[in-house]
């Protein structure tokens, strides 16, 4: 008897993530104290109430859903943020990916862009200085909104200007270099990765896809001036890429339904990963990226459904015309011996 394969609920999606984000936000912690909690509690804090403030406003109940996928966007957004970030910048930036990336569409089921990239996208053009210098590791950092801490270019800038990493072999290992507060623990992120994709939670076509056409790239036209494997290991841990493959790019809502379109979407955001991080020496490319190609999620299932039809119409006339065909030789061939026997009479 054959098992019916049961579609994963939203609600159960949302939990896989959580975890995750809790994960991170665990070593985050560890990392860079308190203040790395504080951040991630005013982001998510922020997210939540400008849902609910836009709910109420426009006179509709939210969902159950809606209240944690909220919850989950601050997360996300917040993980992407350094440990020495105003709050204002973290509130403003919970703002806008729920307000304008969310609501503005209608809510979590009619946006057409990952709302965490729209914030994270906002806030590092409007308070760069803010988003995209990083405290170290271990650093202790002041509670208040503002720090007085030496801050410092992440590693991706790093390998951008000197081709040199400045961390240890160990230090990289673990992610502890300067980064987003989440976003540098590579190794956690790829063990999330595979149970994310075990769980289906996030989609294997769209992650291979991205990835695969981002680490071919590196290895046809490497990223440093260094030997390929050596490039490709910074091209993998470096530039947000993992983080946002797993929580911008698969994104549940926002992968294409069928699997062609799937694949299609992971190696378009690949590339243009590719594109931003080689011409325009962007820092995290996937952002921008993710932000480009999720327009298309509206086209592309489309498309393919039109291209689908336009096909089997194809086929169904060459078929139709063949069996013609067969049926005019049959004829054709059954005339003949008649008009032999009518000479031979």
């Amino acid at each position: 008897m054959t098992a019916i394969r049961k579609e994963k609920s939203e609600m159960s999606m949302l939990g896989d993530l959580t975890i995750v984000c809790f994960v991170l936000c665990g070593m985050s912690c560890y990392f860079y104290g308190a203040r790395a909690a504080i951040v991630t509690v005013v982001t998510v804090v922020s997210c939540v109430a400008a849902e609910l403030v836009c709910f109420f406003l426009r006179r509709k109940r939210p969902e159950a859903e809606d209240i944690v996928s909220a919850f989950v966007t601050g997360m996300i957004f917040a993980l992407m943020l350094p440990a020495s970030v105003p709050y204002y910048v973290a509130v403003t930036g919970a703002f806008m990916a729920a307000v304008c990336a969310r609501q503005v569409f209608g809510g979590r089921k009619y946006s057409i862009f990952s709302a965490a990239a729209v914030a994270f996208a906002f806030v590092s053009i409007c308070w760069q200085s803010a988003v995209l210098q990083y405290p170290r590791p271990d650093e202790a950092l002041a509670l208040s909104s503002s720090v007085e801490n030496t801050l410092y270019p992440s590693l991706t800038n790093t390998l951008y200007t000197s081709n040199t990493p400045n961390v240890s072999d160990v230090e990289f290992m673990i992610g502890k270099f300067c980064g987003g507060m989440g976003t540098t623990h590579w190794l956690i992120l790829s063990v999330a990765a595979f149970m994310l994709m075990i769980r289906r939670t996030i989609s294997p076509l769209v992650f291979f896809g991205a990835l695969g056409s981002v680490m071919l790239c590196g290895y046809v036209s490497p990223m440093l001036s260094m030997d390929r494997i050596p490039s490709l290991e910074y091209e993998y841990t470096t530039g947000m890429l993992l983080f946002g493959l797993i929580f911008l790019a698969c994104d549940y809502s926002h992968v294409p339904k069928s699997r062609v379109s799937r694949l299609i979407y992971g190696l378009l955001i690949g590339f243009a990963t590719v594109v931003f991080r080689r011409s325009a020496r962007v820092e995290n490319p996937i952002v921008f990226a993710v932000l480009i190609i999720n327009p298309l999620l509206i086209a592309m299932d489309d498309y393919e459904l039109r291209i689908k039809r336009r096909l089997t119409v194809l086929v169904k006339e060459l078929r139709a015309r063949r069996q013609a065909d067969v049926v005019r030789r049959t004829e054709n061939s059954a005339k003949i011996p008649m008009e032999q026997e009518g000479e031979n009479d």
